[in-house]
C-alpha cells in the first residue's frame, strides 16, 4: 500500500528544469504507484488526478481524508472573549506573499521551449491577507464606527514580505500579528474568536480548477465549532465548508466586494453564534 501526502509530478510547488523532466518524473511515478495494490489520496481531487493523469486503476485508489485529533481539544473550548467586547477575526498558519515580476517576454518564451515547467498553475497571492485587508479597509471607511469593534489576529512564523500588508494597513488599531504559537494555544485561538479566515493557494490544471489540496487547519476550525470565511476556488475544500454549513463560502471570482458583506454580518450577530455546535459529530472527517 502506498500512502500519499502530496502527489510527486503535480505537487503544487514543482518546477522542473524542463518539459522532459516532467515527463520522466511521471513515468517514474507511474511505474511505482502501479505496482501497488492500492495507492491512498487524501483528497478527492487527488484520487482524480491519479487516475486521469497517471493512468492508475479507478478501483485501486482510494481516498483518505485528513481529520482532527479529538485529544488535542481536551480542555480547549469557548471561553472568555479574546478581547470583551470586540469582534475578533483570527487566521493561523501559513499566509502567501507577492509574485516576482517576471518578464513577459522570457516567461513566453520559456513557456514556448518548455523551460521552467510547471504543470500545476499556481497562485500563491491568494493566500496573501492583501486583499481581505483591501476589502476590510473599504468596510472600515464606509462604517466608521466597526473601527472599535473589528479586531483580527494574524498568527504564524511571518517574512517581512509576508506582514508587508499588515504593516500598511490604515487601521493598525484593528490588526494584529502574532509569532507562532504552540499548538493548543491556537487551537484555543480558534475556539475563542467570533470568526474564523481560510485562505488557500489557487491551484490550475489546464486551465481548470483543479487544487489537490485542503489545508490541514480546516479540520481543526470544523472542529472548532467557530464560524469561518472561507474565499476560496471550487475545490475539495470549498466543498467540506458548504457539507457541514459552517462557513460561509465564496467564489475567488468574487474577490474583495463579496467580503464586505458577510464581515458585516458576523460583527452584527456579534458574540455567541456559533457556527455548529460542539456535540455535533464531525468525526466522520
Amino acid at each position: 500500500v502506498c500512502d500519499l501526502r502530496d502527489i510527486w509530478s503535480y505537487g503544487f510547488e514543482k518546477r522542473y528544469r524542463h518539459i522532459v523532466d516532467f515527463w520522466l518524473e511521471r513515468h517514474l511515478e507511474r511505474d511505482c504507484l502501479s505496482k501497488a495494490q492500492r495507492v491512498i489520496a487524501n483528497t478527492p481531487t487527488a484520487r482524480r488526478l491519479l487516475v486521469t493523469q497517471l493512468g492508475l486503476e479507478e478501483e485501486k485508489v482510494v481516498c483518505l481524508p485528513n481529520g482532527f485529533d479529538e485529544e488535542d481539544f481536551a480542555g480547549v473550548g469557548p471561553g472568555q472573549e479574546l478581547e470583551p467586547g470586540k469582534f475578533t477575526v483570527v487566521y493561523t498558519g501559513v499566509l502567501g506573499g507577492p509574485i516576482p515580476a517576471r518578464k513577459p517576454v522570457r516567461t513566453a518564451l520559456k513557456s514556448a521551449l518548455g523551460i521552467d515547467f510547471k504543470p500545476m498553475r499556481v497562485d500563491p497571492t491568494t493566500r496573501s491577507p492583501l486583499w481581505v485587508l483591501k476589502a476590510v479597509e473599504r468596510l472600515l471607511d464606509q462604517q466608521p464606527r466597526y473601527r472599535d469593534v473589528l479586531r483580527m489576529l494574524v498568527v504564524g512564523n511571518y517574512s517581512q514580505a509576508e506582514l508587508a500588508p499588515l504593516q500598511a494597513f490604515r487601521y493598525p488599531e484593528c490588526v494584529k500579528a502574532l509569532p507562532a504559537v504552540p499548538r493548543r494555544e491556537a487551537l484555543a485561538l480558534c475556539c475563542r474568536a467570533n470568526l474564523l479566515l481560510l485562505l488557500q493557494v489557487d491551484m490550475k490544471l489546464h486551465g481548470h480548477d483543479h487544487c489537490t489540496a485542503v489545508p490541514a487547519k480546516l479540520f481543526d476550525y470544523v472542529r472548532s465549532g467557530t464560524r469561518i470565511l472561507a474565499p476560496l476556488q471550487d475545490s475539495d475544500a470549498a466543498d467540506l465548508v458548504r457539507r457541514f454549513g459552517v462557513s460561509k463560502h465564496i467564489e475567488r471570482d468574487d474577490r474583495s466586494e463579496s467580503l464586505q458583506h458577510p464581515f458585516c454580518h458576523s460583527m452584527r450577530r456579534m458574540r455567541g453564534q456559533a457556527g455548529i455546535s460542539h456535540a455535533r459529530d464531525v468525526r466522520m472527517l
